[in-house]
């Protein structure tokens, strides 16, 4: 997964390692999780989210 924030910041993150740090419950969906989240320069919210398969 990758965020983009207004203030041009990106960060990948890896949505299993993520949900394995915050020990996240498997009923938590993952726009939830996005909307928790923000940016580490700006503080802002994300304002884009992609998901990729990492099989290709």
């Amino acid at each position: 997964m990758q965020l983009a924030c207004r203030c041009g910041h990106r960060a990948p993150l890896h949505i299993g390692a993520l949900a394995l740090q915050h020990e996240l419950a498997s009923t938590v969906r993952l726009y939830q999780v996005v909307e928790r989240m923000g940016c580490h320069r700006c503080g802002r919210k994300p304002v884009g989210v992609e998901v990729k398969d990492r099989r290709r």
